[in-house]
């Protein structure tokens, strides 16, 4: 997505903060969409952080791999799965 699109990932990620801030700032519209931008560029730096980390526990080459790729090596690198979500493993 480019940033000249109408809608980023960071738009997506305030408007889905935007009510829990609402509340916190009494329906002060103005303050509400400060703070759900301000925590919305917060989660996307430690999104961007834990898939580098990821990234550098898999030994991958500089460069992109897709998300698709990525979740494979990452998620399923060691075959675990985290309690719960057995069901979302690949069936042999």
């Amino acid at each position: 997505m480019k940033t000249e699109d109408a809608i980023t990932i960071l738009d997506h990620f305030a408007c889905t903060l935007l009510p829990v801030a609402l509340q916190m700032n009494n329906g002060n519209m103005k303050d509400a969409v400060k703070d759900s931008y301000e925590v919305a560029l917060e989660v996307l730096k430690q999104r961007k952080s834990f898939h580098s980390r990821a990234l550098a526990e898999i030994d991958t080459q500089p460069g992109q791999i897709d998300a698709r790729e990525f979740n494979d090596r990452v998620v399923h690198l060691r075959g675990e799965y985290p309690p719960g979500e057995e069901d979302c493993a690949p069936s042999p």
